[in-house]
């Protein structure tokens, strides 16, 4: 485990709460890795990102039956949401012309 001089803003006490936590929850303190426990972090931060994506689609999919895997960005997906959901059936969109003055 890092030395607590490593740590910003955290108290002596706070520091020791989080090395006997660590050590509750099994983490060898001695042995510790930074690069493993970044490794780890990554993993985790992309599988909690593919579940809330995942739920986001089905979401999307119960509410407008649109499948967010057909479109790339997220204003593409309401674009599509709108053209499905509001746009009248012969799917024409008003061009304006005119000045931009």
């Amino acid at each position: 485990m890092p030395d607590s001089k490593y740590y910003e803003k955290i108290s002596n006490t706070e520091y020791i709460d989080l090395k006997i936590k660590m050590v509750s929850e099994g983490k060898d303190i001695i042995n510790w890795n930074l690069k493993k426990e970044t490794i780890t972090y990554c993993e985790q931060d992309c599988k909690t990102l593919y579940y809330a994506l995942k739920e986001f689609g089905k979401l999307i999919y119960i509410e407008f039956g649109v499948d967010i895997s057909k479109t790339p960005t997220i204003s593409s997906l309401a674009f599509r949401i709108f053209r499905v959901k509001i746009l009248n059936k012969n799917n024409n969109i008003s061009i304006l012309q005119g000045s931009t003055r």
